[in-house]
């Protein structure tokens, strides 16, 4: 007879509260500003599954919450390998050497000129005076420091800077969203490991009970007891597990060729121990959703890409006023190179040019507008972004509160099932039905089980997907409690 695998599930009404993200409302399910998902109690087989051993250990560390080790270091090999994220980083330091670029400008440029000119002047060549002239031939020798300074007298310069500067912040802020998104991608997959390492105990529990099952249905039949049909039927269902224990190990193999890709590593020998599930998905209150739009690294890109370009369209108008610039040279000119060096050799010279732009065909204007349209689609898309960002979240809080619900049914469903299965095999060895019913009960019991462990698992990925919809600041956005 098939051990009986209880399952028990203490679930509590979960109260939920209002979210508010850059003025936009979430659902009026949301109560007194909080969100509160209160804790699941699990237990099945002889195992239960208890709280996390781990907290975050930073503001950032926001996996660590989930308790898993392994998990931990997959986070660390992604953060540390991923060729995604080194070429972010790469773009990163791009924008640092662009924010020195522009402060150069506030710096005079200063060269070193040193030439050696020989030329021959036509005895053709017009004069003042009507003389003869002679094919004439002549050395110059320069050695000049020259230096040349526009000076921001309209702030060009400076609203320049300070637009190199916001872009710097947005690339960095982006970097962190790209660090978010690939460690939500690496917890993910270790999560469908886990699940897919939960069903398959559980196919391998319903294997040696219908190992078992094929064993008592033969016994009976050699006796004469029942039909050459019922012998089929429990072969045939053996065999379908089988086939499910297989599928499970190609799709746990896809995620982790998945973690291989995630933590640069290659996928020849990437493996990663069979585990399951072992522990409630964390307990969580957002304590400050107020600070959404602060905490969520796309969101703060989004603000300093709009900072960015109020800055570009402020250069874009000050770039149609004159520019003012001073240079001078000083040096040695000479027409042989032995004296050179000797002091009626000095040369210098020092001037100012007044630069006021008249006519350009529209040039400076099209770049005004250009700057004004990239500040509009900038903001547009900020906007956007944040209403997406409050779905999101309002999204993630629901499906917890949906999976709670679903969970509740799942127990008293399982049960009913556990107790149809008993009495279908009870029946059947007293001779009352075929094996046809006991075949149906046991598979409802099984999709039952699995359905229980899909949504624990849905349940950590709804955990992940609200974990990185508030931003990933783990100990600034939640409180974790065991």
């Amino acid at each position: 007879m098939i051990s009986k695998f209880k399952y028990l599930i203490l679930i509590a009404v979960a109260g939920f509260g209002q979210l508010v993200v850059a003025g936009q409302d979430t659902p009026d399910s949301l109560v007194n500003g909080k969100a509160k998902h209160e804790q699941v109690v699990i237990s099945y087989g002889a195992d239960t599954l208890k709280p996390a051993p781990v907290r975050p250990t930073s503001g950032k560390d926001w996996w660590s919450i989930f308790g898993y080790e392994r998990l931990n270091e997959l986070v660390a090999m992604a953060l540390d390998q991923n060729h995604q994220l080194a070429a972010g980083q790469s773009q990163v330091k791009e924008s640092e050497a662009r924010v020195n670029l522009s402060k150069s400008a506030f710096y005079p440029t200063v060269r070193i000129n040193p030439s050696f000119n020989r030329e021959e002047l036509s005895a053709n060549r017009p004069l003042p005076f009507d003389v003869p002239a002679e094919k004439v031939r002549y050395n110059t020798y320069s050695l000049p420091v020259e230096l040349m300074y526009e000076i921001d007298v309209f702030g060009k310069n400076r609203s320049e800077t300070e637009a190199s500067k916001f872009r710097l912040k947005s690339s960095e802020a982006m970097q962190q969203a790209s660090e978010l998104d690939v460690t939500a991608a690496v917890a993910r997959n270790f999560i469908l490991l886990l699940m897919l390492d939960s069903e398959a105990e559980v196919f391998n529990r319903t294997r040696e009970a219908r190992k078992e099952n094929l064993d008592i249905v033969t016994t009976r039949y050699d006796a004469g007891l029942t039909n050459e049909m019922d012998m089929q039927r429990a072969r045939t269902e053996l065999s379908s597990v089988d086939v499910q224990l297989k599928n499970i190990q190609i799709e746990r193999r896809e995620a982790e060729l998945q973690l291989a890709t995630l933590t640069g590593q290659p996928a020849d020998n990437f493996e990663i121990k069979s585990d399951g599930i072992q522990y409630l998905v964390p307990q969580m209150d957002p304590v400050s959703p107020q600070m959404l739009a602060l905490n969520r690294p796309d969101l703060q890109a989004g603000k300093f890409a709009v900072e960015a370009y109020k800055n570009q369209l402020k250069n874009a108008r000050r770039n149609r006023y004159p520019s003012l610039s001073v240079f001078g040279s000083a040096g040695l000119v000479s027409a042989k190179h032995d004296n050179l060096f000797e002091d009626d050799s000095r040369n210098w010279l020092v001037g100012a040019n007044l630069s006021i732009p008249v006519f350009e065909g529209r040039k400076r204007q099209a770049l005004l507008d250009i700057s004004e349209y990239q500040l509009e689609s900038s903001a547009a898309q900020l906007a956007q972004n944040e209403v997406v960002a409050s779905q999101e979240v309002a999204q993630a809080v629901a499906e917890l509160q949906r999976l709670d619900e679903q969970l509740l049914h799942q127990q008293e469903f399982l049960e009913a099932a556990f107790r149809t299965a008993d009495l279908s095999r009870q029946r059947y060895q007293k001779g009352l039905v075929t094996y046809l019913e006991v075949v149906d009960a046991e598979r409802i019991v099984l999709e039952a089980e699995r359905l229980l462990v899909q949504l624990l698992g849905r349940q950590l990925l709804g955990t992940v997907n609200l974990a990185t919809a508030l931003g990933g600041e783990a100990e600034q956005i939640y409180r974790f409690t065991n």
